[in-house]
């Protein structure tokens, strides 16, 4: 009789965890910024919060979101709020501000 073959041994499928602990982007320490999610409130929030810069920000939780959602939801404000406050600086460059350096009635007393 014939010996029958050994199957390979099937591996362990690696299952890969999302991170629940993240760097801050305000004071670029590392390993600060906690995630906590509050599922049971009506709505549901999550909530983001650096440990060493006390820098915080929530936001609105779809069903489907974790942990990194709400860190890459505070990354992307953070970008919006970046680009709104270039623009404005380029807007005052570009137009000049409407003061000259000189405050009130000393402009006309100067004359």
């Amino acid at each position: 009789m014939a010996k029958k073959k050994g199957g390979k041994k099937q591996q362990p499928k690696v299952v890969h965890k999302l991170p629940k602990i993240f760097n801050c982007q305000l004071c670029n320490s590392k390993n600060s910024v906690t995630v906590k999610m509050k599922r049971s409130q009506i709505p549901p929030r999550g909530y983001l919060s650096c440990r060493v810069c006390q820098h915080k920000w929530n936001m609105r939780l779809k069903p489907l979101d974790k942990e990194v959602h709400v860190y890459q939801g505070w990354i992307l404000a953070l970008e919006a709020e970046h680009k709104k406050d270039a623009k404005d600086y380029q807007d005052e460059v570009e137009y000049g501000s409407d003061d000259d350096g000189v405050m009130g009635d000393e402009a006309v007393e100067g004359r």
